[in-house]
């Protein structure tokens, strides 16, 4: 009896190995049936990827600058464009994300619906990010991926008219991806450069001023007040139709109660006193105001309008479901409303 028992425990486990072995190999198949029309191009800073056979490098392509098209009239059909950039840093790092963030939406064709989740393809962290553009009048759509990558890091996107479907072709693109990883610098092991390296993308004197006053506030947090940087915010200090010039708009899909997190979000983003922050949360369909009232912060959630992340005369527009005061000093939270 025992040792049918073993010959059938045998047999289980040879039909588990057998089963997992097609499985392997139908993954296997698949891959290669995906690139099987794929040319796969390698360069000096480590990055490895893979392009469609049928489109092309256009004749402005240099060794840092690549960019394919399916035929000379690049922008009607769509265009891809690996880019690689020297930097003393970890890109994915928030601070200098947000940079590159910023140079985005301050582009003359940008055109609003910034999008950015975070991801690793084949081990490498990278950022996906999605936008609208208006080119002389003419919708498209921005796809990219920017991650570390040698002695910088990469951006590697696709731009095409949004009358074209090609999210499926950009994400294989995305998934070739490969990188040599020993070459990659991170904020780990370069903290005091990186450090430098995000300063240089600001004005030295607004640098200096905002850094005094993080630091005078940083010793009056509670430290059970909750971190603002371990979620994804899109930041922008410049929100469009402000006539003040003191009003900001960020950006989220994760879900948090936004008054747990204000004093953090106070001591990373306000840079002057006087500013007026609005946060549009969509997946909770909130817009939150926060400003400073001298010793406590005023916290309102409203309920979302549409657009308003794009236009600051109709922020706040939506009815207004709870409002907070949280002390400056000690990080208590007070509820209003």
């Amino acid at each position: 009896m025992r040792k049918k028992l073993l010959t059938v425990g045998l047999a289980v486990l040879m039909a588990i190995s057998s089963t997992s072995c097609k499985s392997s190999e139908k993954t296997q198949t698949a891959k290669e049936d995906t690139y099987k029309n794929y040319k796969q191009y390698n360069t000096s800073f480590g990055l490895k990827y893979k392009i469609p056979n049928d489109w092309n490098k256009t004749d402005t392509s240099t060794s840092t600058d690549l960019t394919f098209s399916k035929d000379d009239d690049t922008i009607t059909h769509g265009l891809i464009g690996v880019y690689y950039y020297e930097f003393d840093g970890d890109i994915i790092q928030k601070e200098n994300f947000r940079s590159l963030v910023s140079n985005i939406k301050d582009g003359e064709n940008y055109n609003g619906k910034f999008h950015s989740e975070s991801s690793t393809i084949n081990g490498v962290k990278v950022k996906f990010f999605s936008y609208e553009l208006d080119i002389n009048g003419d919708a498209y759509f921005m796809k990219g991926i920017v991650f570390n990558c040698g002695n910088g890091y990469c951006i590697l996107d696709f731009i095409y008219p949004t009358n074209k479907d090609y999210g499926e072709l950009f994400d294989n693109i995305a998934n070739s991806i490969s990188v040599n990883t020993s070459a990659i610098v991170t904020a780990t092991e370069k903290p005091n450069e990186t450090e430098a390296s995000v300063s240089a993308t600001e004005e030295p004197t607004t640098t200096e001023v905002t850094t005094e006053a993080t630091t005078e506030k940083a010793t009056q947090v509670n430290p059970k007040s909750k971190d603002i940087t371990d979620k994804d915010i899109d930041f922008s200090s410049d929100y469009r139709n402000d006539s003040t010039g003191k009003w900001r708009i960020a950006i989220t899909s994760d879900s948090f109660d936004i008054e747990k997190y204000a004093l953090s979000y106070y001591l990373n983003y306000f840079k002057a006193d006087d500013e007026i922050h609005v946060i549009v949360n969509f997946t909770r369909m909130t817009t939150t105001k926060i400003s400073d009232m001298g010793d406590t912060l005023d916290v309102s959630i409203h309920e979302y309008t549409k657009g308003e992340e794009h236009d600051a005369n109709k922020a706040l527009g939506g009815m207004l479901l709870n409002e907070y005061h949280v002390n400056i000093k000690t990080g208590k939270i007070t509820k209003i409303q």
